[in-house]
């Protein structure tokens, strides 16, 4: 995920889709998350197969739909596509195991500078964030 969300990130059409999301918006993080809320539906992988459409062709078809994992991948995409506007910022995708699950159930992004943290997640409810505590958890630093 974090190899195709840097990627991408470079994509024009993620580029284009980055300055259309973060128009306006004082902090990109807060933008995306409430983007994302608003243009996101989710949409579980087939039975049995873990799969992440990239960003880049999300972006040129105009596909927001996914699970957890694409909304996770097409966040970071997106603030990574403009670096000015994550500068000194932490980018992390989280994603958590519950203790007698084989395979991590849920995962979104994490931007935080200092103390002050967005959790970028449109599949939970945003009075369920942050999602963490009880689970075990797995940290990739983006940025």
């Amino acid at each position: 995920m974090a190899s195709v969300a840097r990627h991408d990130s470079q994509s024009p059409a993620v580029q284009t889709l980055a300055e259309h999301v973060f128009r306006a918006a004082a902090l990109p993080a807060l933008a995306v998350e409430r983007w994302l809320r608003f243009a996101w539906i989710v949409k579980p992988d087939p039975i049995e197969v873990e799969w992440i459409k990239r960003p880049e062709f999300r972006a040129i078809e105009g596909d927001f739909a996914g699970d957890c994992d694409d909304a996770a991948t097409m966040a970071a995409a997106l603030l990574l596509a403009d670096p000015a506007s994550i500068a000194g910022w932490e980018l992390k995708l989280r994603a958590i195991r519950m203790p007698a699950d084989y395979e991590f159930s849920h995962v979104w992004l994490s931007v935080e500078r200092g103390r002050f943290r967005v959790d970028i997640d449109p599949i939970v409810q945003l009075a369920d964030l942050p999602v963490r505590g009880y689970a075990e958890e797995l940290t990739l630093r983006l940025a």
